[in-house]
């Protein structure tokens, strides 16, 4: 649930003698997430992944319950108040209460009235606790209402410590441009609608908002809001809960390119495909190859469903792009690795093998026009990557890689032969099939991973 409550008004005040022995804690910073192994430390290990004080969220409210936030606190401060609670609160630079978490020496209270007010974690867990210093790491629920730096305290009796700051930052998420849609298309797993709801824990006022690569008339017969179409502000009917609304209208479209191992409290998503709606894709994909031996049908095939160029996990993907001006590759893609994929298509009737296995004309025909476009790139790498509105940081190298013929007509023993010692080192062969046969792979996957 998320709300703008007021934390309780007091300020530092000055340390007891128990504090006057040194600071009683250190802030160490918010981690994505935090494993620790079977053996205790320090002969076990405790890994904390991107620990930072500097937090990046694309829209605000930013959901912050999967963060591990990261204290030491001096043992010896501990031994000394092990009989009384001490806190660590978390607020803005207007005292505005992000969370508070309670302990008892080093037992840790959670009271009815604390869960109420921020939602507090359950795991909290202790380490080091035999050394100079002990670990704390706990969650809490809910959300940042806004950027900016939060200040963490230790409270103990009336005295407040400050320990450390963490900062949450925005930055925000450019329109996709169509190159991004297709990407995002030729994903599997990727998200097709985000759908945001921001409410109050005293009134009943609720507010829908969504976004997704299209309108969706459903979502908004049902009260959902379009991410453009908001409001500057959210205002709820008894005037507790308030929060901008910019965020959300300037950025709410880049939640589609984020992954999700959980739902998160207030967002929901709808994927971009069902494993039913993979198999079909395949399967006239399949019948397509079937019927047709021209290369122009299985092009037109994959512009409407880029999803069977999944295998190879397009961060932008262009259709039909110019190579300085002279020639056009089918594909070209930027993927994960941010190598630029510059593809071949050719048609299914193709004849890919001569009676000895050697790679025939025809094949040989598609290897020398990716062989070409890659020695134009090396000549002009800038010319090509402004062409295709890319920038120089943007790719590390280029490749390529031809998809011709069917499987059927290979034998296992020649394919095997061909991808282990291929004619260019840099060039990726593949069959038309193996488009869907890899897609329907990674279908599964995902599937069995959810």
């Amino acid at each position: 649930m998320l709300t703008a409550d007021k934390s309780s008004d007091h300020g530092e005040s000055e340390l007891t003698p128990i504090f006057g022995k040194g600071q009683p804690a250190l802030f160490l910073g918010v981690a994505d997430f935090l494993e620790t192994s079977n053996v205790p430390f320090p002969f076990g290990t405790i890994d904390l992944f991107q620990l930072s004080q500097h937090k990046r969220h694309i829209i605000y409210p930013g959901m912050i319950q999967s963060l591990v936030w990261v204290v030491l606190v001096r043992t010896e401060i501990l031994h000394e108040i092990a009989q009384s609670p001490w806190a660590l609160r978390v607020a803005d630079e207007n005292d505005v209460l992000l969370g508070k978490i309670s302990f008892g020496g080093l037992v840790k209270k959670c009271p009815d009235e604390l869960q109420n007010q921020a939602g507090i974690q359950q795991s909290i867990v202790p380490v080091f606790e035999n050394s100079e210093f002990t670990l704390f790491h706990f969650k809490f629920d809910g959300a940042v209402n806004h950027p900016g730096r939060y200040t963490i305290y230790f409270e103990y009796k009336e005295n407040v410590a400050t320990i450390g700051f963490v900062h949450f930052e925005y930055t925000k998420a450019p329109s996709f441009t169509s190159d991004q849609i297709k990407a995002i298309e030729s994903d599997p797993n990727s998200f097709r609608i985000i759908r945001f709801d921001l409410s109050c824990k005293l009134c009943p006022t609720l507010l829908k908002v969504y976004s997704g690569l299209n309108r969706s008339p459903d979502l908004e017969k049902e009260g959902c809001v379009w991410q453009t179409e908001l409001a500057s502000e959210f205002s709820c009917e008894c005037g507790e809960t308030r929060y901008s609304l910019e965020y959300l209208k300037d950025s709410l479209h880049g939640m589609l390119l984020q992954d999700f191992g959980q739902r998160l409290s207030g967002l929901g998503y709808v994927r971009q495909y069902g494993h039913s709606q993979v198999k079909q894709i395949v399967a006239d994909f399949t019948q397509l190859l079937d019927r047709e031996r021209l290369e122009q049908p299985v092009q037109e095939f994959i512009e409407k469903h880029p999803i069977l160029l999944s295998r190879f996990h397009a961060k932008r993907l262009f259709v039909k792009p110019t190579i300085v001006g002279r020639f056009n590759a089918d594909f070209a893609l930027v993927d994960s690795q941010n190598q630029l994929l510059l593809i071949e298509l050719e048609k299914p009737s193709l004849k890919l093998f001569k009676k000895g296995g050697h790679p025939s004309q025809e094949l040989m025909h598609a290897y020398g026009q990716v062989t070409d476009w890659l020695h134009q790139y090396l000549q002009y790498s800038g010319a090509i990557l402004e062409a295709l509105g890319l920038k120089a940081e943007e790719v590390v190298s280029a490749r390529g890689a031809v998809i011709a013929g069917r499987s059927r007509t290979v034998t296992h023993e020649i394919l095997r032969r061909h991808l282990s010692s291929p004619p260019y080192q840099n060039i990726e062969f593949m069959t038309c099939d193996d488009l869907g046969v890899s897609l329907l792979e990674i279908s599964k996957k995902w599937r069995s991973f959810q």
